[in-house]
């Protein structure tokens, strides 16, 4: 009876005891497992490349994304005439209502964005008393010989203040270039000579200067733009400090500081005139 109960025992602790060797991992499929593992660490570790290569490209997309080239304009060649001059472009020297007719003759409905051809004016706003004016004009005039077409169109802004405003203008110098008789962008370079002047035109324009010497003849200081400088006075802003003069003046006599300057004039004033009275 005892050895039969003791081989019950046994049958049924066998199962119990290779159920449990099965959920063991043995050391053989560890060590493969082990091994895979770690040649997969090496071979990242030792071909970096692809890695660096995904980061670099999408660097170099983004970079891309950044550094968008300017939006370049159509312009219409020899200034949308169909015919050949042989006079040198030159430019024009307008008056505020010229400028408006000028460019209304220059606007076309059919042009719809800036890829579509049309007429490239360039104008410069100026004044006579202005030095920086002076001096950009012999490179302005000199600019409209490198580029023929182009229309190239220059503004007493002193005078004609109504147009100044009406395009933007709140500093002079000031060029603005123009498509289809709408503006497009401010020349914003500090220096107005004729080497950035080109640079501007090739970059929004795509059109290279007739001739790569670019240099100042002395026509290009006689005119059309005049290269002197003409001092003159403005009345605007002499009422402009006479104005503000008076207003300090006012404020001025309203003040603490000033009734105690009056009173001790006063009182030397009475001082003085009863010691003079005690000396008579």
């Amino acid at each position: 009876m005892k050895s039969l109960l003791l081989l019950l025992l046994v049958v049924a602790i066998i199962p119990l005891i290779s159920s449990t060797e099965s959920d063991i991992p043995s050391v053989e499929s560890v060590e493969t497992a082990t091994k895979i593992s770690s040649s997969e660490e090496l071979n990242d570790a030792e071909n970096p490349t692809e890695e660096i290569k995904l980061v670099e490209d999408s660097k170099n997309e983004t970079d891309k994304g950044l550094r968008t080239s300017p939006k370049k304009l159509t312009c219409l060649p020899l200034k949308g005439l169909n015919i050949t001059s042989e006079d040198e472009n030159r430019v024009e020297v307008l008056n505020g209502t010229a400028l408006i007719s000028v460019l209304n003759e220059q606007s076309n409905s059919n042009v719809t964005n800036r890829t579509t051809p049309a007429i490239c004016s360039l104008v410069l706003f100026y004044a006579p008393w202005c030095p920086f004016s002076a001096r950009a004009a012999p490179h302005y005039n000199a600019l409209a010989r490198l580029y023929p077409d182009l229309v190239l169109m220059a503004v007493d802004a002193n005078r004609h203040h109504a147009f100044t405003t009406q395009f933007g203008v709140l500093a002079l110098p000031t060029i603005l270039l123009f498509h289809n008789a709408k503006t497009f962008i401010k020349f914003n370079q500090t220096d107005f000579e004729l080497d950035n002047f080109t640079t501007f035109l090739i970059t929004f324009t795509g059109i290279e200067p007739i001739s790569g010497d670019l240099i100042i003849m002395e026509s290009d200081m006689e005119g059309p733009m005049s290269s002197k400088f003409v001092p003159e006075t403005d009345i605007y802003l002499h009422m402009s400090w006479a104005f503000v003069i008076i207003c300090a003046l006012g404020y001025f006599g309203k003040s603490s500081f000033f009734q105690n300057i009056i009173e001790t004039m006063r009182n030397n004033w009475r001082e003085a005139e009863i010691q003079h009275e005690h000396n008579d």
